[in-house]
């Protein structure tokens, strides 16, 4: 999540919105996370697990990258380093045409 962070803060500039969805757990049990953490991404939170069904997510961490018109350009599954390679060159694409 601190990569993703500062993935997003490094193209503020062209749009690009980082969000973190939160998995089933209650509002006080997320607050708490990001409090302790100093993650200050938007959260987004998933509380019957739908969000997850729908994009077929069943293991976490994933990450799925969309376009700006909401189309999923591709997903990763476990952790990753968004602001290193080979990450950024993943993302290359989806950061020009942003």
């Amino acid at each position: 999540m601190p990569s993703l962070q500062r993935l997003g803060a490094r193209h503020a500039q062209i749009g690009l919105k980082v969000l973190a969805v939160n998995y089933r757990e209650p509002p006080d049990t997320v607050r708490r996370f990001m409090a302790t953490t100093g993650i200050t991404l938007p959260v987004l939170l998933d509380a019957d697990g739908a969000a997850a069904k729908s994009l077929g997510i069943g293991v976490f961490p994933t990450t799925v990258v969309m376009d700006r018109r909401g189309r999923i350009r591709f997903t990763v599954t476990g952790e990753c380093a968004w602001d290193q390679e080979p990450a950024t060159r993943w993302l290359r694409d989806v950061l020009q045409s942003a």
